[in-house]
């Protein structure tokens, strides 16, 4: 009772970020965010780059920071639609075919990464021009969806599917071998090696996980669009950008509430500060020095986390050293 209690205290610690935010910038607006609709735009729009947050998240648990993700929900959006339109599926042939599109991208790279031994950004930036051409050899108009079936990103369907994707992703980092053997790769690959286990294969099948996520976003970002022409010069880094700045955010948190519940947390405080932004009327320049300088102490805070314990620890370690030292000169 006392550990499901320190984990709710937890999981409210985590929603306090946002709500904090929301409160903030809705009182230097002068209250204009305080609505149903900027509530409900905040949390909708969320969705989408949260689940790319969940497969970004597995990646770097093992050290791998995939920038192609956003090319490959681009690839599975166009590729996906394109093909249903041709067959005729409908609806779920595309659910079907952009999750396919998106494991077959996400597995390649993986399947590249433990080849050819090179660093993954670097490989993820080739991968990531690759990928961005690959829909415009099949499709070179871009993909378009039906009115009727962009339902999927609106609510309240958007929030079904993030829920389930969300248990999905705690069910696997939480309750599965492979996400133990993942969170023991992320604490040291030296100890996981040693412990006998095969550091290629969970890398690969943390790229094949990470590409069914980022399949669900490219359903949602397709729905979300309508319609899509292909990516070109690295812009589909920006489909991104928002979990990118979201998953440090989301990593910091993990400390009181689950990842599955502090990446949707981190994501949403960045939407919300966004959306604060507009209306607060804050040029766009000042925007991102705000934004950049708020990540900077993210990520700051998140590299010095556990500096205040070992500080503390070395302090008790002093002092027993210390209490020793004058028990052995008394003796």
């Amino acid at each position: 009772m006392k550990q499901l209690g320190k984990k709710l205290f937890g999981i409210l610690k985590t929603m306090l970020l946002p709500v904090v935010v929301y409160l903030l910038f809705g009182l230097l607006s002068g209250g204009r965010t305080f609505n149903e609709r900027a509530v409900l735009t905040a949390l909708r729009t969320t969705v989408q780059p949260a689940i790319i947050c969940y497969a970004l998240l597995l990646g770097m648990s093992t050290g791998v920071m995939n920038f192609s993700a956003g090319a490959v929900v681009c690839c599975g959006s166009i590729i996906g639609i394109g093909l249903s339109n041709m067959l005729g599926w409908g609806l779920p042939g595309f659910c079907f075919l952009a999750i396919a599109v998106a494991l077959l991208c996400n597995t390649l790279f993986g399947l590249l990464y433990n080849w050819l031994r090179v660093p993954g950004m670097v490989l993820s930036l080739g991968m990531l021009l690759f990928f961005e051409a690959l829909p415009r050899m099949f499709f070179p108009g871009g993909g378009k969806m039906t009115q009727a079936d962009t339902f999927l990103s609106r609510s309240p369907a958007c929030f079904w599917i993030m829920g389930i994707t969300a248990a999905v992703f705690y069910v696997l980092y939480n309750l599965t071998p492979f996400g133990h053997n993942l969170r023991a790769v992320g604490s040291n690959q030296s100890v996981a090696l040693a412990a006998g286990l095969n550091l290629d294969k969970i890398k690969l099948l943390n790229s094949v996980v990470g590409g069914l996520f980022l399949g669900i976003a490219a359903i949602l970002y397709m729905s979300s669009q309508g319609s899509l022409f292909c990516p070109s010069s690295m812009s589909s880094m920006m489909v991104m950008m928002d979990a990118f700045m979201g998953v440090f955010l989301g990593m910091l948190l993990s400390r009181w509430a689950d990842p599955s519940i502090a990446v949707f947390c981190g994501v949403l405080t960045m939407k919300v500060m966004s959306a604060g932004f507009i209306a607060v009327g804050l040029p766009q320049n000042w925007k991102d020095v705000v934004t950049g300088f708020f990540m900077l102490v993210v990520m700051a805070v998140s590299a010095n986390a556990t500096l205040p314990a070992k500080m503390k620890a070395d302090r008790k370690f002093a002092e027993e050293a210390e209490k020793e030292y004058r028990r052995a000169i008394s003796a």
